[in-house]
């Protein structure tokens, strides 16, 4: 890793890539832990609809849900798509040059494993089986 690299990292962990999927996963075990009968898709719904006052904002990410959805499958919202609708919004992820996206995403895995969640809350069920079929860990 380079030293730009590093520093990157860092600045991502502490700044708003990693603040973005800490605030995602504990909100989400707040959630569940209130409402454990709660889907997936109902929790991310709620944190959407609370972290925007703006229809536009809400619409976009709903959109981006939707489409998840027909791509994935009703089961695949999870909490990395759903960082990574907030930092496209946001923070104009999509804009970023495609390291920098690579290095972006890796923080957020990182952050929301930290965090102890399942395979299945950070990438989805289907994601979460095959990974479980290689051999790594779903907690």
């Amino acid at each position: 890793m380079s030293v730009f690299s590093g520093v990157l990292r860092w600045i991502a962990r502490r700044g708003a890539v990693g603040g973005t999927a800490r605030w995602a996963g504990r909100s989400y075990k707040r959630i569940l832990k209130s409402n454990p009968d709660a889907s997936q898709e109902e929790i991310c719904i709620f944190l959407v609809e609370h972290r925007y006052k703006n229809d536009q904002d809400k619409k976009m990410l709903h959109d981006h849900f939707a489409y998840v959805k027909r791509t994935l499958g009703d089961s695949e919202i999870n909490l990395h798509s759903l960082v990574m609708g907030i930092l496209m919004l946001e923070a104009g992820f999509a804009d970023l040059p495609l390291k920098t996206q690579e290095l972006f995403n890796e923080v957020i895995k990182e952050e929301l494993h930290k965090l102890k969640l399942p395979n299945k809350v950070i990438y989805g069920e289907s994601r979460a089986e095959m990974m479980a079929s290689v051999g790594i860990s779903t907690l």
